[in-house]
């Protein structure tokens, strides 16, 4: 498994001192997280103007939403931290599950936009700060911005002073070889696909790569022009000007959207492809980071 999704799976890393989690412990242990997530809520409730112990609290309540899947719960709920003052340590954590619960619910712009404050923190955890430079890496991914990815990875592990020459050097060149211009997708435009379906029917498929939608467009585009021509010539002029020219537009036409809504179908499924390739890229250089102290 990716080593960021491992966090799903596992707690907030929140070391409480303010308060006893023992029985919110216990009820996740028995998968009662409705009931951990009360009791989280009964201890804020119980010490109240203790931001701290809040944190604490709501982040052990995050914890019970990803176990039952409620991601997208969770960034709203630790919206309940804005504006926190408390420790980096606890800041750090709290920008990491909101970003995310984001990532989780596929809104991967607000992913980014979440995760950054970590990297401005003075005192953060290696395995926070390494697991959210990879959290933010493929939320640039799944936006298809590669090349900002890799300069932002490549600037983090150069900036590492925990990582020594040799490692630097080895985890840059793993980091260009993922994001090599040569396996990067070349995604279409679907503007140009549908301009070239215009200009010349079941080009614009072609374009896309889909070929045989592309024949089948061109075929029935100039069936249904012939027929037209074919209804002129035989002075049924009527027949030709209204079902004849309807068809015509309708297949002229209908060719053309088709190849707006193919391109972005194509392109989604090169994106998947590709950016499950980098997560698992990644998570090697992500566990080396880890591990280099082992």
């Amino acid at each position: 498994m990716l080593l960021v999704f491992a966090f799903l799976s596992t707690t907030s890393f929140v070391n409480a001192q303010s308060a006893d989690f023992s029985k919110v412990d216990s009820l996740m242990d028995l998968h009662q997280y409705e009931d951990a997530s009360l009791e989280c809520e009964y201890i804020i409730y119980q010490q109240p103007g203790n931001p701290a112990l809040m944190a604490e609290c709501l982040l052990k309540k995050t914890d019970c939403l990803k176990a039952t899947g409620k991601h997208a719960e969770v960034p709203v709920l630790l919206s309940r931290l804005d504006g926190f003052s408390g420790s980096d340590s606890l800041k750090s954590r709290i920008y990491f599950q909101k970003a995310l619960g984001y990532y989780m619910s596929d809104k991967f712009e607000l992913a980014e936009k979440s995760i950054l404050p970590l990297f401005n923190l003075q005192e953060v955890e290696e395995e926070i700060e390494v697991t959210g430079a990879l959290l933010y890496a493929m939320a640039l991914g799944e936006s298809g911005k590669w090349m900002e990815a890799k300069l932002f990875l490549t600037n983090f592990i150069q900036s590492n002073p925990r990582t020594d020459a040799a490692l630097k050097t080895e985890l840059t060149e793993q980091v260009n070889m993922v994001y090599d211009k040569e396996n990067i997708p070349k995604l279409r435009s679907i503007k140009k696909a549908k301009t070239l379906s215009l200009l010349f029917p079941g080009l614009g498929q072609a374009y896309n790569g889909n070929f045989g939608k592309g024949f089948v467009s061109l075929l029935l585009v100039s069936g249904s022009g012939a027929w037209v021509g074919w209804n002129i010539f035989n002075t049924t002029y009527i027949t030709a000007a209204t079902a004849g020219v309807y068809i015509f537009l309708y297949f002229y036409f209908g060719g053309a959207n088709q190849s707006s809504w193919l391109v972005p179908v194509k392109n989604h499924k090169k994106k998947t492809e590709y950016n499950q390739q980098v997560r698992s890229e990644l998570s090697r250089v992500s566990l080396q980071l880890l591990q280099q102290k082992q």
